[in-house]
């Protein structure tokens, strides 16, 4: 069988505990009567001299299963009838009173007894009673926390202020000692004040939160301690809620330069050193780069106190992306702000400018050539956008004038149908018989190419540019020069098997490239630079072989010395 709950107040007494003077309160009280005893009665407070206890309620009881619980679900007690006092009121199966009292302010007996009585309706039946008593609390002085810090930093300072309120009939001076729970202190020395009668007084303490607190929620408990000239020391707790939080700083710094230079394709490490105060905290890194740029950096890092983050800059081979415009590549943090860390987020980013310089190489002849009575020197500059130059110098120191022809072959860079890159210039010069000044020096400078695919072929072919064996050939005739495809195959017979990818150049120019000092056989950064044209046509192949001639349209901004 299922179990009765209890009565829902006390049986056969109304009981007030520890009552402040000066409050007011409510209980209540039953009595079970069963079947027996008067079935309905008026009641009324008897035997309260004081005239404290008044009657507020009264209500008839009964154990009731509600309709709608299932099968074995135990009764619980209901209100089924109600009444003002003083009544009548039934008091089968049980009467629940319901009193209040009202502690005096001033002077209160230390407790109070009435009993609420219960006359039948019927004289023939006997009345019942409830017993009512009332105890009140001592003279004392209570105190709570009316002011201070809801939040406070590990570290920070602020001040705690604290009521005393009293309930003694006379003023009382007292010495107030603050003591704070673990993490927390305040001033030693003790705070004297008045404390008026039946009245309160506020002491304030400077509380500092001490540095290393923990950051978190605490349950902030203040003992204070008081004293009075002649009464024992008073301890009271009182507790309030704080939060400890802490400053956060995030400091981000990189080790690449505010400039830097990147090559294609090249592999740039870097690294990241993060510092972190106020805890342990997860850094968001990010990072937005140009084109052909790409950066492998960490999305999330943890981070307790400082850290080291390795990155890397790839720059890929594509060559199409050359470009001097410093284009930014940023590298960003977030760190997001949180309860315990006020401020958030912290957010910040360390740039770097980039170029994408291509780069070049220069090959010098290493000695002069002769043909005939022509002496001459060259050299090719090629840059890793398939823009380049030949220039070079020619002398005659003979007597009639001759055509010639200087060629430069990139023995190792072809193109798929085997064709060497070739740079080639024809020109003459006169002899010593000429009438009027003679022109017995030829000097030139062709930049270009502007045809796509020989420029194509030194992009491409890039790495073998650089590696490349060079052969220099120089021709002379006081004939008209034959057919460029035979001159080469004749100049170049033995070392190059295939037909030549040529270029020459025509009178309108529109590259430009400027020659570095001869300080090495390689550098970075644009020496050739221009609009680019198109034109080409074959040459005749020879043993099945294809080659073109590109004549780069041109205008140099340069002088036409050998300088």
């Amino acid at each position: 069988m299922p179990t009765d709950p209890p009565f829902p107040a006390p049986l056969g007494i109304i009981e007030f505990a520890s009552v402040p003077p000066g409050d007011v309160q409510i209980a209540a009280g039953g009595l079970e009567l069963g079947h027996g005893g008067p079935t309905a009665a008026t009641a009324e407070i008897a035997g309260d001299d004081a005239g404290v206890f008044s009657l507020v309620a009264l209500e008839t009881l009964a154990l009731v299963r509600e309709p709608d619980a299932p099968p074995g679900t135990p009764r619980v007690w209901d209100t089924v009838a109600q009444a003002d006092p003083p009544g009548p009121i039934g008091l089968h199966p049980a009467v629940l009173a319901t009193v209040r009292f009202a502690c005096p302010a001033h002077n209160p007996q230390d407790s109070y007894h009435a009993t609420v009585v219960f006359t039948p309706t019927d004289p023939a039946q006997s009345g019942a009673s409830l017993p009512v008593t009332a105890a009140v609390r001592p003279p004392d002085i209570s105190l709570r926390v009316i002011a201070g810090p809801d939040a406070i930093f590990a570290g920070d300072t602020q001040e705690l202020t604290v009521r005393l309120s009293s309930t003694f009939e006379v003023d009382r001076p007292v010495f107030v000692t603050v003591t704070p729970v673990s993490g927390f202190e305040t001033s030693p020395t003790p705070a004297s004040l008045n404390v008026p009668a039946n009245g309160s007084a506020d002491v304030s303490r400077p509380l500092k939160c001490l540095a290393g607190t923990p950051v978190g929620r605490y349950d902030g408990a203040v003992t204070v301690t008081m004293l009075t000239a002649d009464d024992p020391p008073l301890t009271h707790n009182t507790r309030f809620d704080i939060t400890v939080l802490e400053r956060r700083s995030v400091t981000v710094t990189s080790s690449l330069p505010p400039q830097l230079t990147l090559l294609h394709p090249s592999l740039t490490p870097g690294q990241l050193q993060i510092t972190v105060t106020g805890g342990p905290a997860t850094v968001t890194l990010s990072h937005q780069t140009t084109a052909n740029v790409t950066v492998s950096l960490p999305g999330d890092v943890a981070v307790d106190g400082s850290a080291t983050v390795d990155f890397t800059i790839a720059v890929d081979d594509r060559t199409d992306e050359f470009d001097l415009d410093p284009k930014p590549v940023t590298l960003s943090w977030f760190v997001p702000g949180d309860e315990f860390h006020p401020g958030g987020p912290w957010t910040g980013s360390v740039t770097s400018e980039v170029t994408l310089p291509p780069r070049w190489i220069r090959r010098d002849i290493p000695h002069d050539l002769s043909a005939l009575s022509a002496t001459g020197r060259a050299s090719v500059l090629l840059q890793q956008d398939g823009l380049g130059s030949f220039r070079g110098h020619v002398h005659n120191s003979g007597l009639v004038g001759l055509n010639f022809l200087f060629a430069a072959a990139f023995l190792d860079v072809t193109d798929a149908a085997g064709n060497v890159l070739t740079f080639v210039h024809t020109g003459e010069v006169d002899g010593t018989v000429v009438i009027g000044s003679p022109q017995r020096d030829a000097d030139w400078q062709d930049d270009g190419p502007d045809d796509p695919a020989i420029r194509q072929l030194a992009r491409s072919r890039w790495d073998a540019v650089q590696r490349s064996r060079v052969e220099y050939r120089l021709h002379a005739s006081v004939e008209a020069l034959p057919v460029l495809e035979t001159v080469l195959l004749t100049l170049f017979a033995g070392v190059a098997a295939g037909g030549f990818a040529v270029f020459v150049v025509s009178a309108a120019k529109a590259i430009s490239c400027q020659f570095p000092a001869a300080v090495g056989d390689d550098g970075i950064g644009v020496v050739c630079s221009g609009s680019f044209l198109h034109r080409q046509r074959p040459l005749a192949a020879r043993a099945g072989q294809s080659c073109l001639i590109a004549e780069a349209r041109l205008q140099s901004v340069l002088a036409r010395s050998w300088a």
